[in-house]
């Protein structure tokens, strides 16, 4: 930049000392020429005045060439000392937009050396960033090769979870169908310990009644065990309800023993059930026996009778009074 500057400063100082020249040329071309006319005229003008009028009129007419030639001269030299101006016009012109540029170019380059040092900056950053990928990259694959052993640890896991479930669904069922067996082993049990009690809570009478029933030097184990014989209970029952018929005393506490014996039979013969009494219908003889006069409703139960569910029929006819 600055040798365009000091190029075209030389030019400006050339062009200047041009024109210096051409005018300098100008004055000396005028003198050359004055002094040409004047040596002209002492020599053509002869000392005795005797003047020759052609000789006039042909120096005359050189003269007026050399003025028109000298005249052309100027001429020239004029046009060339206003282009020369136009050269020097347009030369500044050139040197305040090259000043401009010049500031612009520094504004430029103040920018570039800016971005130049942000383009580093970013560089650094870049390579940083790279880096850190690199390493964060290396960390996802290893961190995806643990995942990969953790997820296939816990499908393991989940696998024997499974197994464990279904060991613990089979291990459950059995413990349900075991509680299941116990509940009803105690419910059974307990109905036999009822059982128990009762039988040994019987007075002499009570007793000797069943064992005229049964038949047999009866013995709680035999009792027990002749609970399944639906005869023997038939015989059971029929002596209750004779004792309700008769009034004895005794029936109630034979009715009781009677009960809990029935509800271990139909256990294992649900059709055989106990017949229900509805007393708002009053006295109903196909399926009740009235202990006195059949008159008006039915005001109490004294024992249920039985009824089998299969073929519908009733096989022991329930103890009312009216």
């Amino acid at each position: 930049m600055r040798d365009i500057e000091q190029r075209i400063y030389d030019l400006f100082i050339e062009t200047e000392e041009q024109q210096n020249v051409d005018m300098k040329f100008l004055e000396d071309t005028l003198v050359r020429f004055a002094k040409i006319i004047s040596d002209n005229v002492e020599q053509n003008i002869p000392n005795n005045n005797n003047i020759n009028p052609k000789e006039i009129i042909d120096l005359k007419s050189k003269l007026n060439q050399t003025t028109s030639k000298l005249q052309d001269t100027y001429n020239q030299l004029d046009k060339a000392n206003k282009k020369v101006e136009q050269e020097k016009q347009q030369i500044v012109k050139l040197m305040v937009e090259l000043q401009e540029s010049t500031e612009k170019l520094k504004e430029d380059t103040s920018i570039i050396s800016e971005l130049e040092q942000a383009r580093k900056q970013n560089e650094q950053k870049i390579n940083y960033l790279e880096q850190q990928n690199s390493s964060l990259n290396s960390y996802i694959s290893s961190s995806n090769t643990e995942i990969d052993e953790h997820i296939k640890h816990i499908e393991n896991l989940n696998h024997k979870v499974k197994e464990l479930k279904q060991e613990r669904d089979s291990i459950y069922l059995q413990y349900e169908e075991q509680v299941e067996k116990s509940n009803k082993y105690h419910k059974t049990h307990k109905k036999l310990d009822k059982l128990y009690s009762q039988y040994s809570n019987l007075s002499l009478d009570a007793k000797s009644s069943i064992i005229s029933i049964y038949k047999l030097d009866l013995s709680l184990e035999q009792f027990l065990l002749s609970i399944g014989d639906y005869e023997r209970l038939k015989m059971f029952w029929s002596y209750v309800a004779s004792l309700y018929v008769n009034k004895k005393s005794s029936a109630d506490e034979l009715k009781d023993l009677f009960e809990n014996i029935f509800d271990l039979y139909s256990n294992a013969n649900s059709h055989i059930i106990r017949l229900e009494v509805d007393l708002d219908k009053g006295f109903q003889e196909e399926e009740q026996i009235c202990i006195g006069q059949a008159i008006g409703k039915i005001t109490e139960v004294k024992f249920r009778g039985i009824k089998d569910t299969k073929t519908n029929q009733i096989l022991q006819k329930s103890i009312v009074k009216s």
